[in-house]
């Protein structure tokens, strides 16, 4: 099973790209924190379509998300020749974290907060209930 789950935070300003066939596809790094050390590492990542378009519109440099996907390798000949790979990580899904910085909100960019009445209690009447 291929299965790879990180969180971390975007590393630069995401740029939204479209191919030949004019599939969306969004390139980005985030910054992954090792929690018994400081260590840090930086995961190249790739979205495509729709969760690409989304993380484009809704996110930016700095903000905490989670990215599920699966790790890729690719092998490319660098500009000397040389034979070389890259691993990365191709996001199946995409969950933001944090609302996009306070810059975006000038752009009449609509912030979401997925976690917003995580914790809140709320209140079932009995007569809701299915049993």
């Amino acid at each position: 099973m291929n299965k790879c789950i990180l969180t971390g935070r975007i590393t630069k300003d995401l740029e939204l790209r479209k191919t030949n066939s004019d599939k969306s596809v969004c390139n980005f790094t985030i910054a992954v924190n090792e929690r018994a050390t400081e260590d840090v590492d930086f995961i190249d990542c790739e979205a495509w379509g729709k969760t690409a378009e989304n993380l484009c519109e809704y996110q930016s440099k700095g903000n905490l998300i989670a990215v599920f996907g699966r790790l890729k390798k690719r092998d490319y000949e660098d500009k000397d020749g040389n034979k070389r790979n890259k691993s990365y990580i191709v996001a199946d899904e995409i969950e933001f974290l944090e609302k996009k910085s306070p810059d975006a909100a000038a752009n009449n960019t609509v912030e979401v907060n997925p976690y917003e009445d995580f914790g809140k209690s709320i209140s079932i009447d009995e007569d809701d209930m299915p049993f």
